[in-house]
């Protein structure tokens, strides 16, 4: 028999010091979760991106939502801002933010 790990809070918390492909696995899980200006930002829906980023930033590049972590970029497709319903990354970004703004996330 194979015993996994509790999944935990922390476990959820996405990092800017994982990959891309922790980070993907991690949104799989469901309940995956990252901070944007302080704000939970639940990250319901992301992809592979071959954008380059640099770990630790979010902005929107070509219309998607990007994350650079340590190793390589995720595109968010949808996602929960705290105190809101589900919807489309880009959506998101261009209520709060607008093009071209390049933001730090934990």
């Amino acid at each position: 028999m194979t015993y996994a790990e509790k999944i935990t809070k922390e476990t959820l918390h996405l990092s800017p010091s994982r990959s891309a492909e922790e980070t993907l696995r991690t949104v799989r899980l469901g309940g995956a979760f990252c901070f944007v200006e302080g704000l939970r930002v639940m990250v319901l829906g992301a992809r592979a991106s071959v954008a380059v980023v640099a770990a630790g930033v979010v902005t929107s590049l070509d219309g998607e939502v990007v994350l650079g972590t340590a190793e390589g970029t995720v595109a968010l497709d949808s996602v929960r801002p705290e105190g809101s319903q589900t919807m489309a990354a880009s959506a998101w970004w261009r209520g709060r933010y607008g093009a071209g703004t390049r933001i730090q996330w934990s």
